[in-house]
């Protein structure tokens, strides 16, 4: 295998990697490149310590660059389907003065996102589920929130408030 990567590593302008502080490594302690044996030019440079692989920096650099450029259209792509199908929710959270009307297929990677003040009621639904109930209080849709367009937040209306508390009463 022979590699020609001679262009100034990314890492070298990098003000938190201090070279000085690497070089007073004891020198037992260091691993050369693995591929300065394989590299005509002998990169001579030496493993990162925490690599899975001893590599330098510049060869571990390099070793990315390929992975993105080859394997990026498998790491775009959505996971294969589950053998089950997902559950899906259609949730109603409060912070702060307003709520928010949302659609997850994981409540609780969702919740920790959101940090609710509470979590009013959720119940099985999809995306569809989502878009009706946005439709149907988009009297009380709230155009912004600290200056920020957002689409999924309301005013907590009477009517709104009624449905959630009926939905809770006949789910319960």
């Amino acid at each position: 295998m022979t590699l020609h990567f001679r262009d100034p590593s990314p890492f070298e302008q990098d003000e938190t990697f201090d070279l000085a502080a690497r070089d007073l490594e004891p020198p037992q302690a260091r691993t050369p490149c693995v591929l300065d044996d394989a590299d005509p030019e002998r990169c001579g440079g030496w493993a990162e310590p925490t690599a899975p692989v001893p590599l330098c920096r510049d060869h571990l650099v390099f070793v990315r660059m390929w992975v993105n450029d080859r394997f990026n259209d498998l790491l775009n792509k959505p996971f294969a389907p589950r053998s089950r199908p997902m559950k899906q929710y259609v949730y109603f959270i409060r912070r702060g003065d307003l709520i928010k009307i949302g659609w997850t297929s994981d409540m609780a990677t969702r919740m920790r996102f959101h940090k609710p003040d509470a979590i009013l009621h959720f119940e099985q639904g999809d995306q569809k589920d989502e878009s009706e109930l946005h439709r149907k209080f988009a009297h009380l849709r709230v155009p912004a929130v600290d200056g920020c367009p957002v689409r999924e937040w309301f005013r907590p209306g009477d009517d709104l408030i009624a449905y959630i508390e009926e939905r809770r009463r006949l789910t319960a």
